[in-house]
């Protein structure tokens, strides 16, 4: 379960499974899938600017090619989600 999952409101829905997906270590360790998936935040997220958005979610279940959103749930201090990514599945160990 993801930090939101464990402390949100008593009001707030819980969605299915699929969309806390968080990429895997094979793609956390490779510097192009990295950069891939690094996006622009406000520096009160990050200082560098910049955060790996591990997290993502396919809106459709059809296959591996289906589009993906890449966020970053900032549980921690402006208590945000930040949308880096919605597009094209990014390069992994499955993709060409």
């Amino acid at each position: 379960m993801t930090t939101w999952q464990t402390r949100r409101p008593a009001t707030a829905r819980v969605l299915p499974p699929v969309t806390g997906r968080m990429e895997s270590d094979t793609v956390k360790g490779n510097e192009k899938m990295r950069r891939e998936r690094t996006r622009a935040v406000p520096v009160e997220v990050d200082p560098r600017g910049v955060i790996e958005m591990w997290a993502h979610f396919a809106p459709t279940h059809c296959d591996q090619n289906a589009p993906r959103m890449h966020y970053y749930p900032d549980t921690e201090r402006t208590h945000k989600v930040y949308i880096g990514y919605i597009g094209r599945h990014l390069t992994n160990t499955k993709t060409n």
